[in-house]
């Protein structure tokens, strides 16, 4: 059995956010294509503070799902790395 490091506790409940919070930021991306959106208006249009969509990006990642690419936000028109659905190049 896993025990937690010596101060620390396992919580069931940051993970379950974390899961619902990557499908929130997944389906806007998947509604977004073949557009994209910088993380900070990406946060905006599902609700949440852009360090969590930051978070359920990297979620998304590690799944192999998305990855981050160097594009232009649809909507704010900045230049960044931004979440794009499939597999990198």
């Amino acid at each position: 059995m896993l025990t937690p490091a010596k101060g620390l506790t396992y919580d069931a409940v940051p993970h379950a956010h974390m899961v619902t919070t990557a499908e929130q930021v997944a389906r806007a991306v998947l509604q977004n294509s073949p557009f994209v959106r910088c993380f900070r208006c990406l946060s905006a249009q599902v609700g949440m503070l852009e360090k969590d969509a930051r978070e359920a990006a990297q979620v998304l990642i590690v799944r192999d799902q998305f990855f981050v690419d160097r594009r232009v936000c649809q909507v704010c028109g900045h230049t960044d790395e931004m979440l794009v659905s499939g597999k990198a190049p």
